[in-house]
């Protein structure tokens, strides 16, 4: 998103406006400040959000430009927030997953084609050129991706598929539990139950046969992620007689329940970087704490922390995306208005 850069005078120091929300934002991770220079991206949607691993992010979503470049749902920026001129893979449709493994990025959504070829629902991008693979795997649907170097799991609300990250060929049948999920070498932790309401569970990731680790948590979940040891479920469930919960961590080997971070409203996405894990979602409130739709707690004690980005104060964006890392957090947002778009949100 493009904020005009303030300019400090020798004389006095002008006051920062609130900046104009859109699609995207590139925020500061100790401050909250949005960065400046960064592309205004112009749309309805940023849905998914991956770190390019040297500061960047591979954006995707339903949008049409980012800054002056015309960009069909999918885009790359650098730690600035600047569009790549020469990656421009084209999705005919919306990006809803993305996942990065070496150069390819893996691309799920409700596109028929990238780049002009024929792939419908899901892709592997080239993260230099642009250009897709021959990779063509048959499953629909895809709601969700992660990949390693040995597998590329494609989630669904049907099930979960590990498939070759080269041949695109299933590898196993489908894991019992549907997406969200995540992925570690020991063990896949999912939802079981339904794809709007179930429980947590894991799988052995070897075999996809049903593990001990069991959280008693169930409700409505958006996000799992598996790092430092611990699991983190976003959304907004319950855990034995504890509600309204927006996040909780556990043990990743024991699912021994280290904190939880109530909140009043769903927590749509959460990434973690060091010792914080960086939130956003459709809540006012976060462990008590006024943080309306973007906040940050410790890792160690799910505290919230004293990070209140001023661009959450327009209600007519929800975050639905938050990815951190190298000091910088990225957030994709989606519209939540009906008649009152905001204008960056129109179609030209």
């Amino acid at each position: 998103m493009s904020f005009a850069a303030i300019a400090a005078t020798t004389a006095r120091a002008a006051p920062t406006p609130a900046p104009t929300p859109c699609a995207g934002v590139l925020l500061s991770g100790v401050s909250g400040a949005p960065v400046p220079g960064a592309d205004t991206i112009y749309g309805e949607s940023v849905l998914a959000v991956v770190a390019d691993g040297h500061g960047g992010w591979f954006i995707g979503g339903e949008f049409w430009s980012v800054g002056t470049a015309p960009r069909s749902n999918l885009a790359h920026v650098d730690r600035n927030g600047r569009v790549y001129a020469n990656w421009h893979p084209n999705a005919d449709g919306i990006v809803e997953a993305l996942a990065l493994s070496g150069s390819r990025l893996y691309v799920a959504g409700l596109f028929r084609h990238v780049a002009g070829l024929a792939r419908p629902g899901v892709a592997a991008v080239d993260t230099v050129t642009g250009r897709p693979s021959r990779w063509l795997p048959s499953a629909r649907d895809v709601s969700e991706i992660a990949a390693t170097r040995a597998a590329v799991y494609l989630g669904s609300q049907r099930g979960i598929v590990a498939v070759d990250p080269v041949t695109g060929a299933s590898e196993d049948p489908p894991f019992a539990g549907v997406a969200p999920f995540a992925v570690t070498p020991l063990r896949t932790y999912l939802v079981t139950g339904g794809p709007f309401y179930g429980g947590l569970h894991a799988v052995q990731t070897s075999s996809g046969e049903p593990d001990e680790w069991d959280p008693a948590a169930r409700g409505y979940f958006s996000s799992l992620t598996a790092a430092a040891g611990r699991v983190l479920a976003t959304g907004r469930f319950q855990i034995g007689v504890r509600r309204r919960i927006g996040l909780a961590a556990w043990t990743s080997d024991s699912a021994r329940l280290l904190w939880i971070a109530n909140s009043d409203g769903f927590v749509n996405s959460a990434s973690v970087a060091g010792n914080r894990v960086y939130l956003g979602g459709l809540f006012r409130f976060l462990g008590g704490q006024k943080r309306p739709r973007l906040g940050a707690v410790d890792l160690r004690t799910g505290r919230p922390l004293a990070w209140t980005p001023k661009w959450n104060a327009d209600l007519r964006w929800t975050p639905v995306a938050v990815a951190a890392g190298g000091g910088r957090v990225f957030v994709g947002a989606a519209v939540t208005s009906g008649g009152n778009a905001p204008p960056c949100s129109r179609r030209p």
